[in-house]
């Protein structure tokens, strides 16, 4: 999504890739850059657009994944089996879920 980055003019740097020209800025990064006033002013419209799911995709997906709950569930049913596959997507489908509904309950 095109996060911060530092260029590295100091030759190594303690975590740096050797002979890497960007550093990639952790959380006590950008802790440090917080405390010393450095973090450059971005307009929530700039973090919007870097968002690349919008409403519609967000509902396909969960259409897709609500149809794969009702496939495990009609499987359950008819005591046939449900892979391991299957059940690891759909514990990643109601996680997906809950992650939309609490985004949407911040705005």
């Amino acid at each position: 999504m095109g996060g911060f980055a530092m260029m590295n003019n100091c030759g190594d740097v303690d975590g740096a890739i050797p002979g890497h020209p960007h550093l990639t800025l952790t959380a006590r990064g950008m802790t440090f850059l917080a405390e010393n006033g450095i973090i450059p002013n971005i307009s929530e419209r700039l973090i919007k657009d870097k968002s690349k799911a919008n409403s519609f995709a967000k509902a396909l997906t969960c259409v897709q994944g609500g149809w794969l709950i009702i496939e495990c569930i009609s499987r359950l049913c008819y005591k046939l089996p449900v892979t391991l596959l299957e059940l690891n997507t759909a514990g990643h489908v109601l996680c997906a879920v809950a992650m939309y509904w609490f985004w949407g309950q911040s705005r």
